[in-house]
């Protein structure tokens, strides 16, 4: 599996390392700053995303945030294991993808960075 890429906004992108499909998620970093989460709307397989369209709502006790996709795709698999259970992402943030898809333009990858930001509160 290749490095994962993250955005300002900590949200990470990894090949799956099938046939061009990439995960997309939140970073451990963000998910400890939202505390626990406890609801989870997510974009559905087929979904056309354009880059910056909101492709999730993460709602927490503290919050809730619209996740952008900072690569324009479609969307191939939502993980429906988090609709259940959505704390899942506190427990292994890595491992909870929030959805998988293919991109349209895989050059937009180049626009991520290669370590996590740090939050600046």
């Amino acid at each position: 599996m290749t490095a994962r890429k993250f955005t300002p906004q900590h949200i990470w992108i990894q090949s799956t390392g099938q046939s061009g499909e990439y995960s997309l998620g939140l970073s451990e970093q963000l998910q400890n700053l939202l505390g626990q989460i406890v609801y989870i709307e997510l974009s559905k397989s087929g979904d056309q995303l354009n880059r910056n369209d909101v492709c999730a709502v993460i709602e927490s006790r503290k919050s809730i945030i619209d996740v952008e996709t900072p690569i324009a795709g479609e969307v191939t698999q939502a993980n429906e294991q988090l609709l259940q259970n959505p704390q899942l992402i506190n427990l292994q943030p890595f491992e909870s993808w929030l959805f998988r898809f293919k991109p349209n333009d895989i050059s937009q990858l180049d626009t991520l960075l290669d370590y996590e930001p740090e939050i600046s509160l």
